[in-house]
């Protein structure tokens, strides 16, 4: 039988929480309402898939709502960072800002890339978005990565390149700050996409040297194009790096997916603070 105890169960600002027990007083789960006594969310301690054992209730939830979950998910106090250099606030503040400006859903119109949409999958919308999202637990910042080892989907693992997060190189600072946020913020679109892709088709694994999971690869790579063909119109300053650059090299990946064998993820680092 599994149990929860009162501290392992989460407080969620602004919801009013009920506990659900079963005949031998263990715990069943715990629903979450707002103000005007809607379930927005349900922790159940057998729950495997979600951050916090938390499900939540995306079409249940106001734009605000779904607003403020995000920045509680991605709050170091709830996620687990590992070697992020002091980078998780500028993280969640970055996917605050960006994440619910994603208002567009359309799968894109390239016959390339409509013919590796993985229609098995979650579909393209914002409830699958912020699901996704709901889905990682672990955000890891490994400046080289020299081997693929993110085929872990059951650990809702997300391994980001420096460049990604840090923005190290002097090439960077030839585009604005936004795009640079909105990089970070599509890539985070794409891996959390890897962890749901996989977790839908109850696959252990979502390693993308497996022939069959490189459908996880096609999914996911979809969803990052869309969020960044949907973001980059907002800094139309760096028109030519989106159109000339990155999507067209992006388009280019979704027809030429090829990566190495998975190696078993190194996490060395205690969660922060």
């Amino acid at each position: 039988m599994v149990t929860a105890s009162a501290t392992s169960i989460p407080q969620i600002p602004g919801l009013v929480s009920h506990s659900e027990f079963d005949a031998q007083r263990k715990l069943l789960a715990v629903h979450y309402r707002n103000s005007s006594g809607t379930e927005i969310v349900q922790y159940d301690p057998t729950d495997t898939v979600h951050n916090h054992h938390l499900s939540w209730h995306w079409d249940n939830m106001s734009a605000s709502e779904k607003d403020q979950a995000l920045r509680w998910l991605f709050n170091p106090l709830q996620m687990r960072y590992c070697q992020f250099e002091h980078q998780e606030a500028r993280l969640v503040n970055t996917l605050a800002k960006w994440i619910p400006r994603l208002n567009d859903f359309a799968v894109p119109n390239d016959p390339n890339v409509i013919s590796h949409w993985q229609s098995d999958g979650p579909p393209m919308n914002q409830s699958t978005l912020y699901e996704a999202l709901s889905r990682v637990k672990i955000l890891a910042l490994v400046r080289e990565r020299r081997l693929c080892s993110y085929g872990y989907s059951q650990l809702g693992l997300i391994e980001y390149g420096g460049e990604i997060v840090l923005f190290t190189a002097p090439e960077w600072q030839k585009v604005s700050a936004e795009t640079r946020e909105i990089l970070t913020t599509v890539w985070t679109i794409k891996e959390a996409m890897v962890i749901y892709y996989a977790q839908s088709q109850g696959w252990p694994s979502s390693c993308s040297g497996e022939t069959e999971h490189l459908k996880v690869e096609y999914y996911s790579t979809i969803w990052l194009l869309k969020a960044e063909q949907a973001l980059a119109r907002y800094v139309p300053s760096d028109a030519s790096y989106w159109n000339d650059q990155e999507t067209r090299r992006q388009i280019r990946n979704v027809s030429t997916q090829s990566f190495p064998p998975c190696q078993p993820p190194v996490l060395l680092a205690e969660p922060t603070p």
